[in-house]
């Protein structure tokens, strides 16, 4: 009804589905930490050289159902590490943190 009558201030919600809107509220505008970084890091490895979509029932909007986070951030660190995988011509994005680079150094050791 949101998207089709989207009048209304007031829309009734699930309990699975109030739970997962507290998830990602509680996590907009925090930094990742390095378990989340290293479960992303993961299905990059995962994923390497396939397509990565966003979509609904993708690897990583269950990711990203998993540790509280929206499949559009989940998305971009898997574009964070894509920027730092000198194996590929892809472009990935530039906004690449701190805890990207050490995961990304983890990953190419063995050690993540």
């Amino acid at each position: 009804m949101i998207l089709r009558q989207p009048n209304g201030t007031n829309f009734p919600v699930t309990a699975s589905e109030a739970d997962r809107l507290a998830a990602l509220w509680a996590k907009t505008g925090t930094d990742w930490n390095e378990a989340e970084c290293i479960a992303a890091l993961r299905l990059y490895a995962a994923l390497w050289n396939q397509p990565i979509s966003k979509t609904k029932g993708s690897p990583v909007e269950r990711l990203a159902q998993l540790i509280g986070r929206a499949p559009t951030g989940v998305y971009n660190k898997l574009m964070n590490f894509r920027s730092l995988d000198e194996r590929t011509d892809a472009k990935g994005f530039s906004s690449i943190s701190q805890v990207d680079r050490r995961m990304w150094v983890l990953l190419r050791s063995g050690e993540a």
